[in-house]
């Protein structure tokens, strides 16, 4: 289970050892640890409006990962920093990334948000920032669930 997983994020996820130690992986990652926040209510009621069985879209990347399991990627998609916050910063320059503990989303799912502030493109055409005030920067707020994960964070 040590293949690399390269999501498209610029770089591939540690494997998954059985004891992770959280301050190794904070000394290895670049990016500052940040501190999980409680869930807020209207981050919750967004994971509770989720459907159990929501739509699946067709995949952007399908790729076989040979030797890792199922268990594994939910083990490496709860690993700490998570991976998606360190995504955000380097590759989508975002700051002020605020990411929320994982929750229950339904009877085998668990969730958390990440929110976070993106600085808007300067290279716009003229007849757009005339015509609209385009702001320098957007906030915006991602709900990532992971389904059949179960409740219990060793599985």
């Amino acid at each position: 289970p040590n293949a690399p997983l390269n999501g498209g994020y610029g770089g591939p996820v540690p494997p998954v050892e059985s004891q992770v130690d959280v301050g190794t992986l904070q000394a290895q990652n670049s990016m500052a640890y940040i501190e999980s926040l409680q869930m807020t209510k209207s981050l919750r009621a967004n994971v509770l409006a989720i459907p159990p069985d929501a739509p699946v879209s067709t995949p952007t990347m399908n790729t076989q990962l040979r030797g890792v399991s199922v268990g594994d990627m939910r083990k490496a998609m709860r690993m700490e920093p998570f991976w998606y916050c360190r995504f955000l910063k380097k590759s989508r320059k975002c700051y002020d990334i605020k990411k929320y503990r994982w929750t229950a989303s339904d009877s085998t799912g668990l969730a958390r948000g990440v929110r976070s502030r993106l600085p808007l493109p300067t290279e716009l055409p003229g007849w757009l920032t005339r015509s609209f005030k385009v702001p320098e920067e957007t906030a915006f707020t991602t709900v990532v669930r992971i389904s059949g994960a179960g409740r219990n964070p060793e599985n």
